[in-house]
């Protein structure tokens, strides 16, 4: 019988907090009114790490507003908060430096009194508004989008209304998708 003992060094740790304007630690159950999911990836050389990933959502009791990852090999990161379907505009975050044995803390400003936004309505050839249709903003004048995706999302309302904030002030392109035979004005 042979024994084989390989030892892992041990990594580093991930915090990622949800801030105000002023700094302060938010509660996502607190300022979102409706169902929520933040999640946050991180990458190391353009290269997506499964493992390395933690999520809020209205359906976690424990959402206190930090996210932590554990056990990250020591080197520089790149992180992409992803405020899911909820018309919030995704941060992005490069160099962070993850040592082993220690925590680095990266704070994440979530301004809902943002002013830089899209919004609009989204009507079919008839001129009548449609709800519940997705609305991608995807920015075109971004140096490097980590999330290999959208820049931020949300559904229409009712009166097939949308508004996005939270975004750099860039240029976006804009996708709607969603149930509908017909044209979409």
């Amino acid at each position: 019988v042979t024994t084989i003992r390989k030892f892992i060094k041990p990594g580093g740790t991930l915090k990622i907090t949800l801030t105000d304007a002023a700094g302060n630690k938010i509660n996502p159950m607190e300022i979102f009114t409706q169902w929520f999911r933040i999640s946050a990836k991180v990458f190391s050389d353009s290269i997506f790490l499964i493992p390395a990933r933690a999520e809020l959502s209205d359906e976690n009791e424990l959402n206190d507003g930090e996210m932590i990852i554990h056990s990250l090999p020591p080197g520089a990161y790149s992180l992409n908060v992803e405020f899911e379907d909820m018309g919030y505009g995704n941060q992005e975050f490069e160099n962070i430096i993850i040592e082993r044995k220690k925590m680095t803390e990266v704070k994440v400003l979530v301004d809902l009194n943002s002013t830089t936004g899209i919004e609009g309505i989204v009507k079919d050839q008839l001129n009548t508004p449609l709800k519940d249709f997705y609305v991608d903003a995807t920015c075109t004048d971004c140096e490097k989008q980590l999330s290999f995706s959208r820049s931020a999302s949300i559904k229409t309302d009712i009166n097939g209304r949308y508004k996005i904030i939270g975004l750099k002030e860039k240029g976006y392109n804009i996708e709607i998708s969603g149930e509908y035979n017909g044209v979409i004005k």
